[in-house]
């Protein structure tokens, strides 16, 4: 007999305003308005109606302007590192219209093309004084970073103002998926790189840790008190993987032959099919990023995260209960974050 942990959720009847197509309506009607502002000086006049809209998506989100690198200018709409908040983010840019020669959009700060001086805290920091330790993690890196006028500030201002010179190099999104620890040190380093260095160093940790079709899977064996488990897991868990993908499913099936554990698998991912969005390509509905194996116990449980926008969880849901090989669990949540899956990241 299944086992569901509760009633599955299926769409609803009513359909309210979706402040993301709003939002793109308005901006289809003042984007030329507003390039002007910007040559003029007078994009304060856009600031409040952009923020109302905004944080009608999300009131955690924030916004900003700045130059472009392939167009003019740009517009990032960001949820300034919380997983929570990632997910409309990245929703408003999978409606964006395509990049042209006067905007490109973006959920995520990207990488400045030069390391520059920063106005914060009453100081004008210059970026290439900071030092970089660095120390290798299983799949990334853990960072240290010094500069000289940390003595004249505050732990908070250390601590934002090195992710920020962390974002400023590397772009929010290498920096949440690639980064495992990261301290503002007190002191200067025994061995450090030049903040300029870093980019490079990140993008050999990637290298070893990805393949053809992205990020590389680990497979691992361990001990429980269940009894030996045998884990595959995606070697970066970090909801800024694909931060759409904000629901937790996770399928647990009890078997005798692995052979038909494979074929449920593959049943469950062939849902998620991809629809080419003009800002992302193509944009994938689920996937699934890890599955445990309890050997004594012959139970498989495959972890997954979809759009909760869908209906996929009641489609699993419903192939799931077609189960006849053993017993059946379902555990499903909504979880931005992907709290469920960060007791196998390595």
């Amino acid at each position: 007999m299944g086992m569901f942990n509760r009633k599955p959720k299926k769409p609803s009847g009513q359909a309210k305003p979706d402040p993301i197509e709003e939002f793109w309506q308005w901006w289809e009607r003042n984007q030329h308005s507003i390039t002007d502002a910007i040559e003029k000086g007078t994009l304060n006049d856009y600031v409040e109606p952009l923020t109302g809209r905004v944080q009608a998506i999300d009131p955690r989100l924030a916004f900003e302007f700045g130059p472009g690198v392939e167009s003019q200018h740009q517009l990032t709409v960001t949820a300034e590192g919380d997983p929570s908040a990632r997910s409309a983010a990245r929703r408003w840019l999978n409606q964006a219209p395509a990049a042209d020669t006067t905007w490109s959009f973006f959920d995520m700060r990207q990488a400045a093309a030069v390391i520059s001086k920063l106005h914060i805290f009453g100081h004008t920091i210059s970026l290439r004084d900071i030092q970089v330790a660095t120390e290798p993690t299983t799949t990334g890196l853990s960072v240290g970073l010094y500069h000289p006028v940390f003595s004249q500030l505050s732990e908070a201002e250390r601590t934002q103002l090195t992710f920020i010179a962390l974002d400023h190099c590397l772009g929010e999104e290498v920096v949440s998926i690639w980064l495992d620890g990261i301290d503002a040190l007190p002191a200067p380093p025994a061995e450090s790189v030049d903040l300029s260095e870093l980019p490079g160093i990140v993008a050999e940790v990637r290298k070893r840790n990805s393949n053809d079709e992205g990020i590389s899977w680990l497979n691992l064996k361990g001990e429980t008190p269940q009894g030996p488990v045998v884990v595959s897991v995606l070697g970066r868990l970090n909801s800024a993987v694909n931060p759409h993908l904000d629901h937790y499913v996770g399928v647990t099936v009890g078997f005798q032959d692995a052979h038909p554990v494979y074929e449920l698998e593959d049943k469950i991912t062939a849902m998620f099919s991809g629809h080419g969005m003009p800002q992302r390509g193509m944009i994938h509905s689920g996937m699934m990023v890890a599955s445990e194996v309890l050997l004594d116990q012959r139970l498989r449980t495959m972890h997954f995260y979809v759009d909760s926008t869908t209906d996929l969880e009641y489609q699993i849901r419903a192939v799931v209960q077609q189960w006849r090989d053993g017993e059946v669990l379902i555990n499903a949540e909504y979880d931005p974050g992907w709290h469920n899956v960060q007791h196998l990241r390595v």
